[in-house]
């Protein structure tokens, strides 16, 4: 009985301590930060947060950006978020078109959240209307932006979603 207990006792400080290490989302004042353990890993200044995906390389980060419809008649506010993707050393992504303009401040859509969590190595991230792959170690994978894209099982090979053309890398 007792090798049984020490195990079970074992078990679960283990699990105490991978829980305890894990990033966690704060909150000070009306701001939004992550931290680990004790150490912040990204200061409290965003209006919103998601937390690092399943390998702890990418977040995400938004401001909230508020603007008046031009409507002469009835003004009505527009909420939208510009967002930043970080990573663990609070150092944000900047992409580059293929004009050599770069960005930094991302559309958060229904689905970007999703997209940096699910594939262990790529995300997609929306600027200006377009859509960039990037992996995540902040390499850009495609300078031209697109409708929609999206890394195919194939590491060799992305796939436009709209066209279903194949690209070669």
């Amino acid at each position: 009985m007792k090798p049984v207990l020490s195990t079970v006792g074992i078990l679960i400080f283990s699990f105490y301590q991978i829980v305890y290490a894990q990033t966690k989302v704060f909150k000070e004042g009306a701001k939004w930060g992550i931290k680990e353990n004790e150490t912040i890993l990204i200061a409290p200044i965003y209006d919103s947060i998601f937390n690092f995906d399943k390998e702890g390389k990418v977040c995400l980060a938004c401001y909230k950006l508020r603007t008046f419809s031009n409507n002469k008649i009835i003004k009505t506010v527009n909420v939208s978020f510009n967002c930043r993707y970080l990573n663990k050393q609070n150092k944000k992504l900047v992409i580059q078109n293929k004009r050599g303009d770069t960005c930094s401040v991302f559309t958060l859509s229904k689905n970007s959240v999703e997209q940096y969590n699910d594939n262990p190595h790529h995300f997609v991230a929306t600027a200006k209307g377009k859509r960039f792959l990037i992996d995540k170690e902040f390499n850009q994978l495609t300078y031209k932006g697109y409708y929609d894209i999206a890394a195919s099982v194939d590491p060799n090979f992305y796939k436009w979603m709209k066209t279903k053309w194949y690209m070669w890398v």
